[in-house]
């Protein structure tokens, strides 16, 4: 569980091996997770080189999004709202929030120093329903290994929770993560908690040497 106790704005992570146990406290099922993403990489590869260079990233954006929208909707009873056109997803309770994106080469890496950002800038939405969360109460040197260790073994905090993937050459890599109250130039600023997933290993998976140019998520701006 590492974490930066000398960051301004401290990260708590929670590691691969703790995630699953962490996240199935608000009924979300790190398996559904992977299929969505195997099935973007699928639609990905079916994407034809006749099709606009922005189409591989878009559909695996489309289908990510739709598998595991389902999953939560349908296992455990998640609300599908689309606000300003954004797909998310809600906690029965209606104190969490699921988004998901793109991200960078930063993502799912275990390393409090790095701040994943969104492959691309979001629009005021995102930015929005960034600046609605509540900073965790990190003490000024950072969380200690006992605050570290409630985070685990607690609930995780209410918010607009995002998951970013990001496919490398060898695997694709995500993370379900909590961003501070902080949004400027259409990216994250830093992140109270990372939940790192798992990395897909994509050679199982692959279908298409197509490359995935752009797409990645739309950011819908409906007046």
């Amino acid at each position: 569980m590492p974490l930066n106790a000398f960051a301004p704005k401290p990260t708590v992570i929670i590691e691969p091996s703790e995630a699953p146990e962490y996240l199935a406290k608000i009924g979300i099922d790190i398996a559904d997770i992977q299929e969505g993403l195997e099935a973007g990489e699928q639609a990905a590869g079916n994407t034809r080189s006749s099709a606009p260079v922005t189409a591989a990233g878009t559909r695996r954006w489309f289908d990510t999004t739709e598998v595991i929208r389902d999953h939560l909707s349908t296992k455990n009873g998640w609300k599908l709202d689309n606000p300003k056109g954004r797909p998310l997803s809600i906690h029965p309770a209606g104190k969490h929030i699921l988004g998901i994106l793109g991200g960078d080469a930063n993502t799912g890496i275990l390393d409090p120093d790095v701040v994943p950002k969104a492959n691309r800038k979001k629009g005021p939405a995102t930015g929005e329903s960034v600046k609605a969360n509540q900073p965790a109460l990190f003490d000024l040197d950072g969380p200690s290994d006992e605050t570290v260790r409630e985070a685990v073994a607690g609930v995780p905090s209410e918010g607009h929770w995002f998951l970013l993937y990001y496919r490398d050459v060898e695997e694709i890599r995500c993370e379900i993560s909590l961003p501070y109250p902080e949004f400027d130039g259409g990216q994250f600023q830093r992140w109270q908690y990372r939940v790192i997933l798992p990395a897909i290993d994509k050679s199982a998976i692959d279908r298409s040497r197509i490359p995935d140019i752009g797409g990645g998520d739309v950011e819908f701006k409906i007046a």
